[in-house]
C-alpha cells in the first residue's frame, strides 16, 4: 500500500505536472484579482427644470475611480456628484465618462431647461415689485445694482439703478424730491433686457416675436413705431422690439387699474415718456 502511495506522489511531483499546477493556481489568482471594467451611469434630480436653479447629479457608476462630466453647455466637472446651474433655456445632453482599469465607459441623458415665470404685468419682474423701496431692493442677495445720477422729469426726480449682469434696470421715484437716493425711494418701473432669464405667464420673453404680444394681450393700446414699442397701460406692461420684430426689452409699471399709490400713478406718464427717449440698447 505504501509503495502505491509513493508511486502516485512521485507521479504527481513530475516536473510537467508541477508546471501545470502552478499555471492553474496562477490563473485562478489572476482571475480573482482582475478588476471589472467601469460602467458609467447617473441620475438627474429633475429632467425638466428652470434656468438659474441648482441641479444635483447623482453618480451611480460602477468599477470607476475618475469621472468627467460634460453638461452640454460648455461646462465640465470632475466631481463625483456635481451640482450645476444652466443659465439659458434649451435641451442639453449630459455626458458622463467613467474611468477605471478597463476601457472607459460613457453614458448620456437629456435635460430640458425652461425660463421661470417671473414677469408680472403691473406688479414686477425678477423678484422686484413695484413700490419696493431702495432699502428692500439693495438688500436682495441675487442683485448687485449700480446707482446712476438722478433724472429730473417735470416735478419728479427719479433714480436709475442697473444690474448689467442680470439684465435688469429699475427706476425709483424719489419720495423726498432729493437727487440723492435714499432708503424710502420706491420702484415705479422695471425694465429687463439681455441676459435676463424669464417669461410672462403667457410665455412672452426676450427674443419672442412682437406679434406674440398682440396674440397674448390684444392689439397694443399704444404703438409707437418710432421707438418701436407696444404698450399696454391698462395692464402695466410694454415691449420694445428691434428691426427683426423680436422683443429686446420688457418693462412693467403700475397699471391704471391697480391699487398703486396716487403719487406713483401721477408720476408714471412722465417716466414712461422718459423711458422711450432713453431706450436701452
Amino acid at each position: 500500500l505504501n509503495k502505491n502511495i509513493n508511486l502516485k506522489l512521485q507521479s504527481a511531483m513530475k516536473p510537467k505536472n508541477i508546471i501545470n499546477l502552478i499555471l492553474l493556481v496562477s490563473l485562478l489568482f489572476f482571475n480573482s484579482c482582475k478588476k471589472e471594467d467601469p460602467v458609467s451611469a447617473f441620475k438627474i434630480e429633475d429632467i425638466t427644470t428652470l434656468a438659474g436653479q441648482e441641479i444635483h447629479f447623482t453618480n451611480t457608476s460602477k468599477n470607476s475611480e475618475n469621472y468627467l462630466w460634460d453638461f452640454g453647455d460648455g461646462y465640465t466637472s470632475t466631481e463625483i456628484h456635481p451640482v450645476h446651474i444652466y443659465t439659458s433655456e434649451g435641451h442639453f445632453i449630459i455626458n458622463l465618462t467613467a474611468f477605471g482599469d478597463g476601457p472607459k465607459s460613457e453614458s448620456e441623458q437629456g435635460i430640458n431647461i425652461t425660463a421661470p415665470i417671473n414677469i408680472f404685468p403691473g406688479t414686477g419682474m425678477g423678484g422686484i415689485n413695484i413700490e419696493n423701496t431702495w432699502l428692500e431692493i439693495s438688500s436682495m442677495d441675487n442683485y448687485d445694482f449700480t446707482v446712476y445720477p438722478a433724472i429730473e422729469v417735470n416735478d419728479f426726480i427719479f433714480h436709475q439703478i442697473i444690474d448689467n449682469a442680470n439684465g435688469i434696470m429699475v427706476f425709483l421715484l424719489s419720495v423726498s424730491s432729493s437727487t440723492t437716493i435714499n432708503a424710502n425711494d420706491v420702484a415705479i418701473e422695471i425694465h429687463v433686457g439681455g441676459p435676463f432669464i424669464g417669461q410672462t405667464e403667457t410665455k412672452i420673453k426676450l427674443g419672442t416675436l412682437i406679434a406674440a404680444a398682440s396674440y397674448a394681450y390684444g392689439e397694443p393700446e399704444i404703438h409707437d413705431t418710432y421707438y418701436q414699442v407696444y404698450d399696454y397701460p391698462s395692464l402695466g406692461i410694454g415691449f420694445y422690439y428691434n428691426n427683426s420684430s423680436k422683443i429686446e426689452e420688457i418693462f412693467v409699471y403700475p397699471s391704471y387699474s391697480t391699487n398703486a399709490s396716487r403719487f406713483i400713478l401721477e408720476a408714471q406718464p412722465f417716466i414712461e415718456l422718459h423711458n422711450r427717449a432713453f431706450k436701452q440698447k
